[in-house]
């Protein structure tokens, strides 16, 4: 596989380049105020932009796990596109067949009915590792943990691999991490990747301002 040396700072070059890195006033999922939203589905909506974070996922999981992987989970909607492509590469790269799968929103009604809420073939002994575009609270990464234990499969879950870390995960979700035996590791830092976006010259002055002083007050709180 290519060797992405810094893979943060390709990782945030890529979404300035796609423009899924906004700067504005958004409302996040869990309803709390930020001056900048990450849209990881705007990166990925072209083949191109696709193949290069899904690179990026890719050798960024082989470094944490190698090739001990066996199934790649991507929550629904925004996960879907990165497990694909995590499995693509760890084939065509890696020689690694890994299966990947995803969850359901709503319940299948026709064909072949299932009572199943994940779509893929998720066997016993395997080694998961779960990926998503962000990580700002522990909602979704519980969630898509309790889908995969109602398989009743005897998996080991490696760990959950996000692209950017808001770094505002409150103490009662990190506990609720802990709790459910997942680790997360991020491609990035949001500190971190603001502070290579300015000294690049990629983010205008007000904007970096502004998301300095929300990370430093820690305003999300």
């Amino acid at each position: 596989m290519e060797n992405l040396a810094n893979l943060g700072d390709v990782f945030a070059r890529s979404l300035i380049e796609t423009g899924a890195l906004k700067f504005g006033d958004f409302e996040l999922k869990d309803g709390r105020k930020s001056p900048y939203f990450i849209s990881l589905g705007e990166a990925v909506d072209s083949g191109r932009g696709l193949s290069v974070i899904g690179k990026i996922y890719a050798e960024f999981i082989y470094r944490l796990v190698g090739l001990k992987v066996d199934f790649v989970f991507g929550p629904a909607y925004k996960g879907i596109p990165l497990a694909a492509m995590v499995a693509y590469y760890y084939d065509s790269q890696l020689g690694k067949n890994l299966r990947w799968g995803y969850d359901r929103k709503e319940m299948k009604g026709h064909g072949e009915k299932t009572d199943s809420k994940i779509v893929g073939d998720l066997r016993d002994g395997d080694k998961v590792v779960i990926v998503d575009d962000v990580l700002t609270s522990s909602k979704t990464k519980i969630e898509s943990s309790t889908k995969l234990k109602a398989t009743g499969k005897g998996y080991h879950m490696l760990g959950v691999v996000v692209g950017v870390d808001r770094e505002q995960m409150l103490p009662e979700g990190e506990k609720e991490l802990e709790k459910n035996g997942l680790v997360v590791s991020a491609i990035t830092e949001f500190s971190v990747m603001l502070e290579f976006l300015n000294k690049e010259g990629l983010v205008e002055p007000d904007h970096y301002g502004l998301c300095k002083h929300y990370q430093e007050m820690k305003e999300w709180n």
